[in-house]
């Protein structure tokens, strides 16, 4: 196998590691994570995934608890021999979509990567649903203002990121457009991307067209 050009290695790697889209979930208190992958598998789907209950049951604690087989069979695969793990790794974090649900999974998992592996990542999507995040005792921009500033500079420090695309229902279900406003000065941090989508929830004092993103404004920025 390893005869193969390195051209024909990445495309085989590719093909069993790459093109999911992997929720990753917070296992217990401590923060070991972990992931499931996506049964749409196709981004901007976040309201789809949540009806199919993607990543499983959600506890007061902020834990998902583990429903079945979490890392799809790729892990034994990296683990199974130093060089395909060498050659393989960067095309996990570069060709698959990493979803995150809370502010706290995003900033635990980009510290406990290496950074060489975490700037490796080119998709990203959020689903931030800050009207329940009281329950499942998780910061909201509202009631932690520092956390919601250092998860957009840990987005904007991402070296090789491409593609952004961000869901977000506020924490009060009647805000205005100068309170939003503060909310969404961070997401100035990140930088030129091919794809940044920001989906929000309209607020008072601002119009949206109805249909398929009924009561949401969706913003696209591309290169």
């Amino acid at each position: 196998m390893f005869k193969l050009p390195e051209e024909l290695l990445l495309m085989i790697y590719e093909e069993v590691l790459g093109r999911n889209l992997f929720h990753i979930v917070r296992r217990t208190t401590s923060f070991q994570l972990g992931h499931v992958v996506c049964k749409t598998n196709v981004p901007r789907r976040q309201e789809e995934c949540n009806e199919n209950k993607c990543r499983g049951l959600k506890v007061p604690t902020g834990i998902h608890a583990k429903t079945g087989p979490g890392d799809g069979g790729l892990i034994p695969l990296l683990q199974s021999c130093r060089k395909i793990y060498i050659d393989a790794v960067r095309v996990l974090y570069s060709s698959n979509i990493f979803d995150f649900d809370s502010m706290e999974t995003l900033i635990y998992f980009s510290t406990a990567l290496v950074p060489a592996r975490f700037d490796n990542l080119i998709s990203l999507q959020l689903d931030f649903r800050f009207p329940l995040s009281l329950y499942f005792h998780e910061a909201t921009p509202q009631n932690d203002l520092a956390r919601w500033e250092r998860t957009w500079r840990v987005i904007g420090s991402m070296k090789s990121l491409q593609f952004l695309w961000v869901r977000i229902a506020w924490p009060k279900q009647e805000m205005t457009v100068r309170e939003e406003r503060r909310f969404l000065e961070p997401l100035c941090q990140v930088g030129e991307l091919n794809c940044f989508e920001v989906s929000l929830q309209s607020v008072i004092g601002t119009e949206f067209e109805k249909g398929e993103e009924e009561h949401w404004v969706v913003f696209r920025r591309r290169r």
